[in-house]
């Protein structure tokens, strides 16, 4: 391009210079004979239509080549250097409608197969040297391929790089080989699943969420190449998605998260325009590319970055107290919670496991002689019911406990105020958390992001009736635990009381 704009600045020099005269000049003559105003109005007109052609020239030349001129917005750019990393095995764009994950997805893809960023002028290779082999999944052929997926190929496929092209029955582009012997097959989630098996490439990219199915099929694929994993959607279904991939702690899993708002090239009247059409739950959604199926979570006050640690050492600066949610068929549920001097609640410790009452005293018997000793055990309410063999649950695990000195009592039944004593431990009204979580625990993590408020009641009113009963059983044993109000003991007063406890003066 430089090239061509040198020549026509060149060209112009020439056509308003003044005419050679003709013939072996005189010595001793000098004249310079002006240009007529005819002359110069055609001279201005060739240069014109010199310009119009180099100008078409270089439209033609950004039109075919649009992925060498890309300019990734700020959130782009931290998914293009996951691209560029080669132990990023998944790498997810996740956000609202326009956010542009569409074409993050699609440039990641071209530039992967081409073996380069083309608009990157550091000029390093990406993790494959082409040619490769890569799949692209849509949801179908007529809507989402063929008018999201394949426009957006054409749009930034160098043209000059397509060697071929084959279309399926519906006449739609599936194939493309490259002239650097890379292919691109198309695909969607409407084909079975026996479809996808028993192929071997380098990368697998999926516009909107995957069936897991499919994920998994694909997965295997990838295995010979050490291949990578391309998914760009708005979190509007495929919940497991999240569960699996989003809130895995794999260092070798990128995740993105981008709004609407972020893309810097839509007009904000136009987001506010089409916000107006949506519910509160379609806003985070659709905007801000949060789960559809979580939008009414309970505990939003839970940040996985702030409340999520590393486990430290328990000493005799924690008391530990303990929670129980028994079920006669489902896992039963303990959890451990230490509170420091200050105050400060740690989940340190959970168990979440089939059992019968005996193995639950088994389980808290060892945390109390081998880590730490339990202060305080509470149970759920419910655990004195079920009296069909004779001793309750919590008769049984009581009886048990004693043994060792350790009290058990019946936690609350009160559902709101737990609720509300957990979001204030969560954030406080200064904001800062007094509730943490040790990251060995990862049943409280499933349950902070899908624990939910019921649907929305059909009398009228605009408040939800209460949470789902479901996925929710350490948050029962967190709810009982704080609504107690924990309080930090010395260790020799705690030796005091367990002396008293168990008779020994």
């Amino acid at each position: 391009m430089a090239e061509l704009f040198k020549h026509a600045a060149k060209y112009r020099e020439e056509l308003m210079a003044p005419p050679k005269p003709r013939g072996r000049p005189k010595k001793a003559v000098s004249i310079t004979v002006p240009l007529d105003a005819d002359e110069i109005q055609k001279r201005i007109e060739e240069l014109e239509k010199k310009e119009y052609t180099l100008l078409k020239k270089v439209e033609n030349y950004e039109d075919s080549n649009r992925i060498n001129f890309f300019k990734p917005h700020p959130k782009q750019e931290g998914y293009f250097g996951a691209v560029r990393d080669a132990s990023k095995k998944v790498i997810i764009f996740q956000g609202g409608n326009r956010s542009g994950k569409t074409t993050s997805l699609i440039v990641a893809l071209i530039s992967l197969m081409l073996g380069k960023l083309p608009w990157d002028k550091d000029g390093k290779n990406l993790r494959y040297k082409p040619p490769i082999r890569a799949r692209l999944f849509g949801e179908d052929w007529t809507h989402h391929v063929g008018q999201v997926l394949i426009p957006e190929i054409k749009k930034w496929m160098p043209a000059r790089e397509v060697k071929a092209t084959k279309k399926n029955n519906q006449g739609i582009d599936y194939y493309w080989q490259l002239a650097n012997g890379s292919v691109l097959e198309i695909m969607t989630y409407e084909q079975s699943t026996d479809q996808v098996e028993g192929w071997s490439g380098h990368v697998v990219a999926c516009d909107e969420p995957m069936p897991r199915d499919k994920y998994i099929a694909n997965k295997r694929g990838l295995v010979d190449f050490d291949g990578v994993y391309l998914m760009s959607f708005t979190p509007l279904k495929e919940p497991w998605i999240k569960d699996e991939l989003i809130d895995n702690p794999d260092s070798s899993i990128a995740t993105f998260f981008v709004d609407t708002d972020d893309n810097p090239y839509l007009s904000k009247a136009a987001i506010e325009e089409f916000k107006k059409s949506l519910t509160p739950d379609e806003v985070a959604a659709r905007l801000r590319g949060q789960w559809m199926h979580l939008q009414g979570l309970v505990y939003k006050e839970f940040d996985k970055n702030l409340h999520w640690i590393e486990p430290f050492k328990l000493t005799d600066n924690f008391t530990i107290s303990c929670a129980i949610d028994t079920h006669p068929r489902t896992e039963q549920a303990v959890s451990f919670m230490a509170v420091d001097k200050r105050g400060m609640y740690y989940i340190v410790k959970e168990i979440f496991e089939h059992g019968r009452p005996e193995d639950i005293v088994d389980w808290i018997v060892e945390f109390h002689e081998k880590t730490h000793k339990v202060h305080r055990v509470l149970i759920d309410p419910s655990s004195q019911g079920d009296q069909n063999r004779g001793d309750s649950t919590y008769d049984i695990i009581s009886k048990g406990l004693s043994k060792k000195g350790i009290v058990l009592d019946k936690g609350s039944k009160d559902l709101d105020s737990g609720i509300m004593v957990v979001k204030e431990a969560l954030k406080s009204r200064n904001g800062l958390p007094s509730l943490f979580i040790f990251n060995t625990c990862p049943r409280h993590l499933y349950e902070f992001s899908h624990y939910i408020w019921d649907e929305w009641k059909t009398d009228g009113k605009t408040e939800r009736n209460k949470p789902r009963d479901k996925d929710d059983h350490m948050l029962e044993n967190l709810r009982r635990l704080v609504l107690e109000k924990p309080i930090h003991i010395d260790a020799q007063e705690y030796q005091t009381l367990m002396r008293v406890a168990t008779g020994v003066v």
